[in-house]
């Protein structure tokens, strides 16, 4: 199996995942990932140093997102762009669609957000907590970026 084959779903024990070839690179999706495939994605990826991109993976509803370093910007780019597009003006729903999302900073877009803001959380919502530098940036430029309706910044 390579990862430059553009993959159908493949099934695996129970498990069924696809991988999808953009122009960035590639998504792979699925609930859960056989050992030998995740061992095979990181074999290519040693090899040709592609990096994964969790930010990119989340915001795309994918399980990982890998791409050669200099295709990170551009992808993230396209991304951001189409979930503003999608906000339609709406800065909290264009970074909840964003790249810029984490379980921590999700927390609190949770807790502050209206009501019908809150349901549009479609993953799996998780309560966490920063677990590092780069949790505790993405939290920081929530609370820093997005205003209330009220014009005061979360607090």
């Amino acid at each position: 199996m390579s990862i430059e084959s553009g993959l159908e779903p493949i099934k695996s024990g129970s498990a069924e995942y696809r991988i999808e070839k953009t122009e960035f690179g590639h998504l792979v999706f699925a609930r859960r990932l056989p050992v030998d495939v995740l061992m095979k994605i990181n074999e290519e990826l040693n090899a040709g140093d592609k990096l994964m991109v969790a930010g990119i993976a989340r915001a795309l509803g994918a399980f990982m997102a890998v791409c050669l370093p200099e295709n990170v910007e551009p992808w993230r780019k396209s991304v951001d762009e189409a979930a503003s597009a999608r906000a339609n003006g709406d800065p909290e729903l264009a970074w909840l669609w964003s790249t810029d999302t984490g379980i921590s900073s999700e927390t609190i877009y949770f807790a502050l957000a209206s009501k019908g803001q809150q349901e549009l959380i479609t993953r799996d919502f998780r309560v966490g907590y920063p677990h590092d530098p780069d949790d505790f940036g993405r939290c920081h430029r929530l609370r820093a970026g997005i205003e209330r309706p009220t014009g005061t910044h979360y607090t």
